[in-house]
């Protein structure tokens, strides 16, 4: 008997309110009418306008106007000439740059204070008074019923048929409303009529308990559809908005805690697809992102709340019937007609492909995560179908397909650490950065060369983050880490092979990344071999002396930062290695930090032999690598500064090796005397003084025979450092017969110094066009 006396109200309500559905609203066509016939009356106007504009153009003729500032009789009309109507004049247009300005580029007069007023009271008459005055009623009737509620007045079945009764009242006042081009009162009104049948329902199914669920669940859904239907006839979005959130809530109003998941998600498909439709047929973009929030929204509920692993193929089953839905939905109406897609719908494209791929991640990766990479697949290639059907359906709609791709390649490339392992996944991010790129130049997308740079960036981040290369005994080159670096090194160069033969199909933009995939493969080349050669003693230290696996560690990555800058530089000068310079540059830095990393370290041990055991010769060919490339820079095309700038950065890198020599050769002295048991230690300092002597003395000859200033200078300066060492430090500390003999050859090989000097000098020297003739004549 409840359930009839409720169905009644309800019934009644919503059947008058479908019978004025059906009634065309005749203030709607007379508006119509109305606004038809002041588009006839601009337009008439504007054509008197223009008629009257011509009409004065021939009344004055070129021949008469003056070419001065100066007014003529011609000036001035006739008594005898026709003049236009006054009441069709118009204004003079005002002049913009030397012409009349349009008139759609004229600015609107400025409001003044009365007219602001006037429209602020209009606002407050017309709206706020409206919603203010809805609501203190609402209020004061809410307080009636309270009252009526507390004295017992009226029972469960009265209080749904008073809700259902001012619900009805509510929508039968919004028609009239509407019918008197009240639109603010329309919405107002339809919107509480709406609430208050979702209210009575709910309080007649949770509270009362007077209808079942199931009659509640289709007098909601009937609710809904009225709301929907409303809002198309009456093209009122916001009715159309009471009722998506009305439907939404529905499951939540009439939820009794069981889990039904199909039940409900059905429903949602259904509220979706009527939306859907809504939107379609007025191109209303907001539903569709009511649509995705409520539908995603309650789809997380459940799955917090009932989701469990028996339930997979459920919650797999409709998560991928919205993503469809909400991928295809946004696009419908633009396909159809050919139309590019706003940035609201990319958005909501972009957003729906994250929380799929999150909702995906959530359910399969613990207990499945084989399947998770399949599905990323998957979803992946839904995306690059949508993208294919769009390039041909809308082609010149470049964001809609930009989007499309990104999504699609950002989910492959979140696939591969998903679905691999270990190396696998840099080696996988590498081969995509080169089919993606080729696919990039070969049609000239930009989307696909940017997405080939990101994946090779991503690959040599996935090659560091597996660091260290080895922690155990292995065979050097032919290992797996080896072969996992040496791939991502070749699909670099690969890449970079690609862009620079297909230069002409890069982006404007990218090709000043072109060179990012050779400089990453230099670096991880280099690195590559520096890891494992560092490696292979590293883990030999347990069965090798620790310092003589230290000192040959320290030895190999020298001479191979020796080797490095002159390989940069030979490339340079065959003009391969753009940069060649600053690359050597720096590898010879990364030289030095080695260098002086293991004379730090405990890497210098005593040999037997001084200057002829690899500790020392390996320092040495670093040394003479530095010379050969200051010699190679001048080669190089590409060298940076020009003129004097170069000459000082090539005479910098040859003084740099000048310098570590003279540091070398006291640090062998030193360690050389210290271990041995024949030479006393006071006998250090006369031998370092003997060898300075000598490598000043081989500087001069050099710059003599080379004719080169710098090195006869800093042999000078050589010279001078011994002298002051001399004087300082060997007279306090050297025994007689030591500094006789210290004193005795350095003072030798600065006579023979000197005797080349004058000997040489004025020969040499002549035939130099770069040096200055006072030089020449002090020479002699």
């Amino acid at each position: 008997m409840e359930i009839l006396f409720v169905l009644i109200a309800l019934a009644g309500g919503v059947c008058g309110i479908l019978a004025l559905l059906r009634l065309r609203d005749i203030t709607q066509r007379l508006s119509s009418v109305e606004r038809e016939l002041r588009r006839m009356r601009i337009s008439e106007n504007e054509e008197q306008t223009r008629a009257v504009s011509g009409y004065a153009e021939q009344t004055k003729p070129p021949a008469e106007r003056p070419l001065s500032g100066e007014p003529k009789p011609a000036d001035f009309p006739s008594a005898t000439a026709p003049l236009p109507p006054t009441e069709t004049t118009t204004p003079s247009q005002p002049q913009f740059f030397g012409r009349a300005e349009p008139a759609a580029r004229r600015r609107e007069p400025e409001k003044t204070l009365r007219e602001q007023l006037s429209s602020f009271e209009v606002t407050v008459g017309s709206k706020w008074l409206n919603w203010v005055g809805i609501v203190l009623v609402t209020i004061g009737i809410l307080f009636f019923l309270k009252f009526a509620y507390d004295n017992q007045w009226i029972g469960p079945r009265g209080r749904i048929a008073i809700g259902a009764i001012l619900g009805a009242s509510a929508l039968l006042l919004g028609e009239r409303a509407r019918r008197r081009d009240y639109p603010i009162l329309f919405h107002t009104l339809t919107g509480g009529g709406l609430a208050a049948f979702y209210g009575c329902i709910f309080f007649s199914f949770q509270i009362y308990q007077l209808t079942g669920q199931t009659a509640s669940f289709l007098l909601l859904i009937l609710v809904t559809a009225l709301a929907l239907a409303m809002s198309v006839v009456h093209d009122a979005p916001l009715i159309c908005l009471f009722g998506q959130l009305g439907g939404f809530l529905s499951p939540v109003l009439i939820s009794t805690g069981e889990n039904r998941p199909v039940e409900l998600f059905t429903f949602v498909a259904i509220l979706n697809l009527a939306a859907v439709g809504c939107a379609y047929a007025k191109n209303w973009r907001h539903v569709n992102v009511v649509a995705f929030a409520g539908t995603w929204l309650l789809y997380a509920g459940w799955a917090a709340n009932f989701y469990d692993d028996a339930q997979l193929r459920v919650a797999l089953f409709f998560s991928s019937l919205f993503y469809l839905m909400f991928l295809i939905v946004p696009a419908l109406r633009a396909a159809v007609r050919r139309e590019p897609l706003e940035a609201q719908e990319l958005w909501l494209i972009a957003a729906n492909t994250t929380v799929e791929f999150a909702n995906n991640y959530s359910l399969l990766f613990s207990n499945y995560r084989p399947w998770l990479g399949l599905a990323v697949i998957v979803q992946a290639l839904t995306l690059s179908a949508l993208y294919a059907y769009w390039a041909r359906r809308c082609p010149e709609d470049s964001n809609t397909r930009i989007t499309l791709l990104f999504g699609a390649l950002a989910l492959v490339t979140v696939a591969i650490p998903i679905q691999l392992r270990q190396y696998g996944i840099p080696i996988a991010w590498a081969l995509e950065a080169v089919l993606v790129g080729f696919i990039g130049v070969q049609y000239r997308q930009w989307v696909f060369q940017f997405a080939a740079l990101v994946a090779i960036i991503l690959a040599a981040l996935g090659l560091l983050v597996r660091l260290p290369l080895h922690s155990e005994l292995f065979t050097p080159i032919l290992n797996r880490p080896f072969g996992s670096w040496a791939t991502v090194i070749a699909m670099s160069f690969a890449l970079y092979a690609l862009f620079r033969r297909r230069s002409g199909s890069l982006d404007e933009v990218l090709k000043t990344a072109a060179p990012v995939p050779l400089a990453l493969a230099v670096v991880l080349l280099c690195a590559l071999i520096h890891m494992e050669i560092a490696a292979f003693w590293d883990v030999r230290r347990t069965i090798w002396p620790s310092g003589t696996a230290l000192s040959h560690q320290y030895t190999s990555l020298i001479i191979l930062w020796s080797a490095i800058p002159l390989i940069f530089l030979a490339l340079g000068r065959q003009g391969i290695l753009r940069y060649s310079v600053y690359a050597a540059l720096i590898g010879y830095a990364v030289g030095l930090l080695v260098l002086l990393t293991g004379a730090v370290g405990g890497a210098w041990i005593p040999w037997s032999v001084p200057f002829l055991n690899p500790q020392w010769l390996s320092r040495f060919i670093f040394v003479v690598s530095l010379w050969i490339g200051a010699n190679w820079m001048r080669a190089v095309p590409d060298r940076p500064g020009k003129g004097e700038r170069s000459d000082e950065l090539l005479a910098a890198v040859e003084g740099a090796g000048h310098t570590i020599l003279v540091c070398l050769l006291y640090v062998e002295v030193d360690t050389w005397v210290s271990g041995s048991n024949v030479f006393s230690s006071f006998m250090r300092s006369g031998f370092v003084s003997a060898l300075w002597s000598v490598q000043a003395l081989a500087l001069i000859a050099i710059g003599l025979g080379t004719r080169n200033q710098f090195r006869r200078i800093f042999g000078f300066i050589l010279f001078g450092v011994t002298v002051a060492k001399l004087l300082l430090i060997d007279m306090a500390i050297l025994q007689p017969v030591y500094r006789i003999l210290s004193f005795a050859a350095t003072g030798v090989l600065l006579i023979v110094a000197a005797y080349l000097y004058q000997r040489f000098a004025k020969a040499l020297l002549e035939s130099n066009p770069d040096q200055p003739r006072a030089v020449s004549g002090s020479a002699s």
